[in-house]
C-alpha cells in the first residue's frame, strides 16, 4: 500500500519528504525493497542524491538479493549520481560481456534521450547474430533480447534497423530460435 501511494504521489512534496525521512532514518536493507525502490525513484525524480546507490553498486556481487537491487537501480535515471553514471558507462562499454537484462535497463532509461545511446544501439545491431547464437548455446530458456528490440526501435528511422529486421526474420525462418516479441518488433520496423 505504501509502495503504491509513493508511485501515485511521486510529484508531491509530501512523498519527497516521506521518502527522504524513511531512507535517512532507517537502514535501507531493513526495509521492504519495494518501498525502497519507490523512494529511490522519487529521489531520482527530485534529483536527490543518495549513498544507497553507491552501496548497492558496491554490493552487487554479494548475493542474489543485492544483484536484484543492482538490476533495479539501473532502471532508475540517476544521471546526477557519479557512481551510477560510472557503472552505466562501464556496462555500455562492455555490453557484449554483460547480462543483457542490464543493457536493456540502461537503454530504457534513455528513452527520452536516444541519441545518448545511439552508438551502443548501432553496436548491438551490428553484433545481433553472434549475440543470439551465443545466448542460444548458453541458455536453455528463451532469451527475450529486449536490448536488441529496443535498439531496433531507437534506430527505426535508420537503414541499419530495417536491414537487421530483415536479417533477423530470415535467420529465424532457418533456425526458429528468435522469440515472438523480437519478431513482432522486426515486423513493426518493416511496416
Amino acid at each position: 500500500m505504501i509502495s503504491r501511494s509513493l508511485i501515485i504521489l511521486k510529484d508531491d512534496e509530501y512523498s519527497k519528504e516521506y521518502a527522504k525521512e524513511l531512507l535517512e532514518k532507517n537502514n535501507y536493507e531493513d526495509l521492504d525493497w519495494g518501498i525502497v525502490f519507490q523512494c529511490l525513484q522519487i529521489y531520482a525524480y527530485h534529483n536527490i542524491d543518495s549513498t544507497i546507490i553507491d552501496k548497492i553498486i558496491r554490493k552487487k556481487k554479494e548475493g542474489k538479493d543485492f544483484y536484484f537491487q543492482y538490476k533495479n537501480i539501473l532502471k532508475i535515471p540517476f544521471f546526477y549520481n557519479q557512481s551510477w553514471m560510472k557503472e552505466v558507462t562501464r556496462l555500455s562499454n562492455n555490453w557484449y560481456y554483460e547480462d543483457n537484462n542490464l543493457i536493456a535497463n540502461i537503454l530504457l532509461i534513455y528513452k527520452d534521450d536516444k541519441k545518448s545511446v545511439q552508438n551502443l544501439c548501432f553496436d548491438i545491431l551490428k553484433k545481433w547474430k553472434k549475440q543470439v547464437e551465443f545466448e542460444n548455446k548458453r541458455h536453455k530458456k528463451v532469451t527475450k533480447y529486449w536490448y536488441i528490440s529496443t535498439s531496433l526501435d531507437y534506430l527505426k528511422d535508420d537503414a541499419i534497423s530495417k536491414q537487421v529486421a530483415i536479417d533477423i526474420i530470415d535467420f529465424n525462418k532457418e533456425k526458429n530460435i528468435i522469440p515472438k516479441p523480437l519478431i513482432d518488433k522486426c515486423q513493426e520496423i518493416l511496416e
